[in-house]
């Protein structure tokens, strides 16, 4: 990755927001705009159009990932996403494709696999588990 990254993190849990934040501050490529709990947050934030990248959690009280993805990708088309879970088994390919999730990782594989993810979305290729359903 040759550009600097700007990225946005949405999580309801604050413990895992916070690790996520260390793990992206950590890599020189990355530049971390804003975090935020929940899509309404996000949606209140001035400066959403700089983003590059947003990492977001599907499961939120209030809007949904899948509800605020699919009203990022209506406003910002250009912002790339990344669907982040724990719950990857009720979790169906198509419907986070169609609400314009790029790529997708556990929170159990996060450490290992989230810098790969980012790379492969960031050249505007998709990146999901294989096992994932359709």
């Amino acid at each position: 990755m040759n550009s600097l990254i700007n990225i946005i993190i949405v999580d309801d849990n604050p413990a895992f927001l916070d690790g996520l934040a260390s793990l992206i501050t950590s890599e020189s490529n990355f530049n971390l705009l804003a975090r935020f709990t929940s899509g309404s947050e996000l949606f209140r934030y001035p400066d959403l159009r700089k983003a590059d990248l947003i990492l977001m959690d599907i499961e939120m009280p209030g809007l949904s990932g899948i509800e605020t993805a699919i009203r990022v990708n209506f406003r910002y088309p250009n912002i790339q996403m990344i669907a982040i879970t724990m719950y990857q088994d009720a979790i169906y390919l198509q419907q986070l494709v169609e609400s314009g999730f790029m790529g997708f990782v556990g929170k159990n594989e996060v450490a290992e696999k989230l810098f790969s993810v980012i790379k492969t979305v960031h050249e505007r290729k998709f990146t999901f588990p294989h096992d994932m359903r359709i």
